[in-house]
């Protein structure tokens, strides 16, 4: 274990993806609640500032075009691009947690004399100064918060603070009454979207679940601009009750609608992770991914898998026509998003009634 000393600088690199950089955020929160002087700067994709900008444990926020997708050269004038900016301040420590050569050889170009990251990562371990252990079954927000504690921060409640922007929050309000909303009705955020074939639910069992909810909620569907195409058609086959703002929001307006619902539905992507971070339930549908690793933190049992289902060579080559995913039927996932807003109910009234006690 390393001790910081209070007025050190401090480098988190974790560029993407958008669920891996929300499980790391509760290592700031833990660095920030030990460490009340540490300056905290953190590197990350430029798309993706938003889950961080505003953060109470990040100082300085480190945004870089994307140095492991497009072509070569684009790649290394963004790696250059990432040097020149990590370098205009200096770094005692790097917490490296993005697992990845490009991130490895980042932290060591930034300077820091020490470099903390996970032992048994994909790349770049012999770029570390200290590798602490991987906690054998343990959720990707429990590994980020080991690193944590190696760099001192001392055990407390999870603590995401994934920052709301003001204005990303007025925007969404304002489409929310352009669709002109019941506004005593529960919101049920659906995404049907994914970053992978081997991630998607089924298009029709979209479309059967989203039109069962909206009987008893109202329904908006989001989710990447690729999948407008997708998301149109499931929105006009389950009807009029079923609203589809795919593509129409940023990620901070992504964020902010999320903040703003009763319930989320996803499968393995981005926003189930947003969604929990903002301590609402999530319904998460998943196929061949461990959801007690990888799935949104603290939802466990409103989450569905049948990976029990999966083939030898699952995900990449499915052998079995995803019937993981074809085995979690509309019923099943009506039913859990039934009991997540009736747990979420029986929160607030619990609420209610010790705030008119006191």
């Amino acid at each position: 274990m390393i001790a910081l000393r209070g007025n050190e600088r401090l480098l988190i690199v974790k560029m993407s993806s958008i669920g891996d950089v929300v499980h790391a955020l509760p290592a700031a929160s833990a660095l920030r609640r030990t460490y009340p002087e540490l300056r905290i700067s953190w590197l990350i994709e430029e798309e993706l500032t938003a889950l961080v900008d505003g953060h109470p444990g990040v100082d300085r926020v480190v945004a870089i075009p994307s140095v492991t997708r497009g072509r070569m050269s684009a790649r290394l004038a963004a790696l250059r691009e990432a040097v020149r900016l990590v370098r205009a301040e200096p770094y005692d420590v790097a917490l490296e947690l993005q697992g990845l050569m490009v991130s490895s050889l980042i932290a060591v170009l930034a300077g820091a004399r020490v470099r903390v990251g996970r032992a048994r990562r994909r790349e770049g371990a012999h770029l570390l100064t200290r590798r602490v252990p991987r906690l054998e079954g343990a959720h990707a927000v429990e590994e980020s918060l080991a690193c944590a504690r190696f760099l001192g921060a001392t055990p407390g409640p999870v603590r995401f603070a994934l920052p709301v922007a003001p204005a990303a929050a007025t925007t969404v309000a304002s489409k929310l009454v352009a669709l002109r909303l019941p506004p005593d009705a529960p919101l049920v955020v659906l995404n049907p979207s994914a970053s992978a074939a081997w991630k998607l639910w089924p298009a029709a069992h979209w479309t059967v679940a989203a039109r069962e909810l909206a009987h008893e909620a109202s329904v908006i569907l989001v989710g990447s601009r690729h999948e407008r195409s997708r998301h149109d058609q499931i929105a006009r086959q389950a009807g009029g009750g079923v609203h589809d703002l795919t593509g129409e929001t940023s990620l901070a307006e992504l964020i902010a609608i999320l903040d703003r619902c009763t319930l989320h539905i996803a499968g393995d992507t981005g926003s189930c992770h947003i969604a929990a971070a903002l301590g609402r339930p999530v319904v998460g549908i998943f196929g061949s991914s461990d959801p007690q690793r990888l799935g949104p933190y603290g939802q466990g049992e409103f989450l569905l898998s049948g990976a029990d289902l999966c083939g030898r060579l699952c995900p990449h080559w499915c052998s079995n026509a995803q019937r993981c995913l074809r085995s979690i039927t509309p019923d099943r996932v009506v039913a859990q998003a039934r009991r997540a807003m009736a747990a979420a109910r029986d929160q607030r009234s619990a609420a209610t009634g010790r705030t008119q006690a006191s």
